[in-house]
């Protein structure tokens, strides 16, 4: 007895071909299947964009950058050294000191004392003496020192003249003159002690005096 062939295997349902594989159109108002998308509460990932970077830390302004350098302003300079600036008190290059101010006094009273001790006629040694000895270091010395010098020679010719007037008037009137000149010799002496004494005070003052009308000596 033969035995007959197995039957063939029929397909699973949805493959292959034929009338029993069900049909992959979807049929009208259909929805799809959710799939898998995000969880739900979950906003979708927004991919890798650029980095933010690194931000100041808290607490630190953001940096304004460097500027143009201030550079430097110009320099202040040095002031006029004390005691060797010119000085509105002295009127001169320096302010003396104690010492040479002592020294161009006496240059002035020594003269004064002098001529009045000799009628005038030695008033010149210690101004002189004076010049050539501190007046060699002391510049202001010097000028003092010259001062009364150059009054003593004012002096000497103021003199001159005068008893050369005085003897010629005299001889004229036959002496009756004589008075007048002796009274126009007042000024004269006057002019000559008070500007002995102003140099002396002015001198032990520190202040660099100059005599009117007188002949400039010393320099300075």
């Amino acid at each position: 007895m033969t035995t007959p062939p197995p039957r063939p295997t029929p397909p699973p349902p949805g493959s292959g071909s034929g009338p029993d594989r069900p049909s992959l159109a979807k049929p009208p108002g259909s929805v799809p299947p959710p799939g898998y998308g995000p969880p739900p509460g979950l906003a979708p990932p927004q991919g890798y964009g650029p980095p933010p970077g690194y931000g100041p830390p808290p607490g630190y302004a953001p940096s304004q950058g460097y500027g143009p350098p201030q550079g430097y302003g110009p320099p202040q300079g040095y002031g006029a050294i004390q005691g060797y600036g010119p000085n509105p008190a002295h009127l001169g290059p320096y302010a003396p000191s104690p010492a040479e101010r002592s020294s161009a006094m006496w240059a002035h009273l020594g003269a004064l004392l002098t001529e009045i001790l000799t009628c005038g006629l030695l008033g010149f040694l210690p101004p002189l003496i004076i010049m050539n000895g501190s007046g060699s270091t002391s510049p202001y010395v010097r000028q003092q020192a010259g001062q009364a010098l150059g009054l003593y020679l004012v002096l000497l010719i103021a003199s001159v003249i005068y008893g050369f007037v005085a003897f010629v008037f005299t001889a004229i009137t036959f002496g009756l003159g004589a008075f007048v000149i002796w009274i126009l010799a007042l000024p004269i002496t006057a002019w000559w002690i008070v500007f002995r004494i102003m140099g002396a005070v002015k001198a032990n003052n520190g202040e660099w005096y100059k005599i009117p009308a007188n002949i400039p000596l010393g320099g300075v």
